[in-house]
């Protein structure tokens, strides 16, 4: 395909669209936009024009069109694009769950109880086919017991509260994966929830619709083709950079055959040159391949090093710094550059913060929330815990004071108080403050559980429910000793993180927040950058959900491919990670490949056409004294 051709089929994608949109539609779309192909354009554009030629209409019946996007960056950029206009309604995934069923305490109440009561009775059921006073009896039993609590506390909640940032610690507070599951299937199982979304909302924008959860994508489906000449669904994305594990596998195949399919072909980010390799790693999953503008000269630079898989990896990546200074006449290529790691195992080992991260990532309902640092237990500390040490350390009496009374049961804001009293509770907050320092005092770095254990005897911050159970069934010391136990992931997980150093968590903090030197595919969703190099190291996975040397035909792939809607393959998923980190680069690109095979890498990626002969370097331990 030439670029003028490209060119007609993104400017007709555009028509597309608006020819979609009511009062022209309303016909439901789902919008290809590869990397750099300005999907967030398109979705401004139709935005405007429905602000000029449907606003008038959907106004006067107090209508709205909704966006749902993936975070709250891309949240205040829409936004800002579309002048704060109120008419349009633009709020993350889980805060517009929210904003459908927050009210609906009754439904809510249910829901709860009877999936609580399932988890109990699947818990009971194990407990008694399993050995008692194992280490896996007594994480059910704590898991039973964490569960029994809450499921007493629900009839006594009036209102129950959410907040999609992810602080939600008190007895009244749902979490993130619940609000998702519960709007989920209420849109699928109530028909009146169905109503309001299409009463309030006939036109929903969905953003980065790949990764959007898998529920609630099959719920979305559901509510359009149940309305579909009063409900226009919009989805802007690409499978091919679908990056959480909860996304919808084979979303492609599930788009029904009378929408519109419109596409975008043209990358206005990367040089041809990186365009040609991106292309060519994402050809064998599918025909979406780019093209480079027309008025785009040839360009961008593309090197591969390889390196034995026992070299120095720090020193390896120095000197590929050092060479690509030297190829790109780039002489600050190292400080201008982001270093893009492939695997968040692989950055959990190098900065050190595994303990925390890998016992956590085991339980499925936590990876997407661990990864985005919004997992409400360790929120807690992360936004709340970690801030007030570092106040606290500082001598910042006015920082402590303020994080106290916004989040501690000791010393919040609201009621009338005598004197006396203001007294006495600055004087017990200081008191825990002083308490929860303590543990930390000549330079110690306690167990998480040790601080988590100071935090509920003093009562300086609310633990969520299962942190509490945990740490009650330490005190009564009945908490496994062999190991976290299979049965119950969940207690399990905890267990093993209670054990790590406070450190480790500063660590997975500061990873998560992008204070660190390394960046993932998580972290750079969306964003773009001069210079990239993108580290492959199988080595530092730790696991069976990546395999580089599967996708370089290093070590055979296994199972074949299996259809869209069965599980995928870790080739599968390697390829979109490697397609995310290499399409953010604008200018050059290099890959460092930490391998037991170095010459077989070569021969397969130069006889794939990857790279050129010229374009790969494999490292010698000489090179790097």
């Amino acid at each position: 395909m030439t670029p003028r051709e490209a060119l007609e089929i993104t400017s007709r994608a555009e028509r597309e669209i608006i020819a979609s949109l009511p009062p022209n539609g309303p016909r439901s779309f789902f919008l290809y936009a590869g990397a750099g192909s300005g999907k967030t354009r398109a979705l401004v554009e139709a935005l405007r024009w429905l602000r000029k030629n449907g606003r008038e209409r959907l106004w006067t019946e107090s209508r709205k069109v909704a966006v749902m996007t993936f975070t709250n960056a891309a949240t205040d950029e829409i936004k800002r694009r579309i002048d704060y206009d109120p008419f349009v309604h633009v709020s993350t995934i889980h805060a517009f769950a929210w904003d459908l069923i927050g009210g609906f305490d009754r439904d809510i109440r249910a829901w709860l109880t009877h999936h609580l009561e399932e988890q109990i009775e699947r818990l009971m059921n194990e407990q008694a086919k399993g050995r008692a006073g194992s280490a896996a009896a007594v994480s059910r039993a704590l898991s039973i017991q964490a569960k029994h609590e809450r499921l007493k506390s629900i009839s006594a909640i009036s209102k129950f509260v959410y907040s999609p940032v992810g602080d939600n610690s008190g007895r009244d507070a749902l979490g993130h994966a619940e609000v998702i599951g519960m709007c989920s299937e209420f849109l699928q199982t109530k028909p009146t929830l169905r109503r309001i979304l299409v009463d309030r909302f006939p036109i929903v924008f969905v953003d980065e619709s790949q990764d959007t959860n898998h529920a609630l994508m099959d719920a979305l489906l559901s509510v359009q083709s149940a309305h579909q000449t009063s409900f226009c669904l919009g989805l802007f994305g690409d499978v091919m950079q679908r990056i959480y594990s909860d996304g919808k596998v084979g979303l492609e195949d599930a788009i029904p055959n009378d929408w519109a399919k419109p596409a975008k072909l043209i990358n206005y980010r990367c040089p041809s040159r990186i365009l040609r390799l991106i292309n060519q790693i994402r050809s064998k999953a599918d025909n979406q391949l780019q093209v480079s503008p027309p008025d785009r000269d040839v360009g961008g630079i593309a090197r591969i090093f390889i390196a034995g898989d026992r070299l120095d990896r720090p020193m390896c990546e120095d000197y590929v710094v050092k060479r690509m200074a030297t190829i790109t006449g780039v002489s600050s290529w190292g400080a201008d550059s982001k270093r893009l790691i492939l695997e968040h195992h692989m950055a959990a080992t190098r900065l050190g913060f595994s303990g925390v991260f890998l016992p956590l990532y085991k339980v499925e309902q936590y990876r997407t929330a661990l990864l985005e640092g919004s997992l409400p237990e360790l929120r807690l500390l992360t936004s709340q815990v970690i801030p007030l040490l570092a106040a606290a350390k500082q001598g910042d009496r006015f920082r402590v004071a303020a994080i106290v009374r916004a989040h501690s049961p000791i010393l919040q804001q609201g009621g009338s108080t005598g004197r006396s009293q203001q007294i006495e509770r600055l004087s017990e907050a200081k008191s825990a403050i002083d308490s929860l320092c303590k543990c930390f005092a000549d330079g110690a770095d306690p167990p998480i559980g040790e601080v988590l254990e100071v935090i509920d005897t003093i009562g300086l911050f609310e633990l969520p429910p299962i942190l509490r159970a945990v740490i009650r069934g330490q005190r009564r010391e009945i908490a496994a000793s062999d190991g976290p136990p299979r049965e119950d992931e969940e207690i399990g997980s905890w267990h093993a993180v209670f054990r790590i150093e406070f450190s480790q968590l500063e660590k997975y903090s500061n990873y998560v927040s992008g204070a660190s030197q390394f960046g993932t595919h998580q972290g750079v969703k969306g964003l773009e950058f001069p210079h990239v190099m993108v580290i492959i190291d199988d080595s530092g996975a730790r696991g069976f959900m990546f395999s580089y040397a599967k996708l370089f035909g290093l070590k055979d792939s296994g199972a074949r491919r299996v259809p869209a809607q069965q599980a995928e393959t870790s080739e599968d998923r390697t390829r979109r990670l490697l397609y995310v980190t290499c399409s953010r680069a604008m200018e050059s690109l290099a890959l460092v490949a930490y391998t037991t095979n170095p010459v077989e890498l070569q021969q397969f990626l130069q006889s794939e056409g990857w790279f050129a002969k010229e374009e790969v370097e494999i490292i010698e331990a000489k090179q790097l004294t």
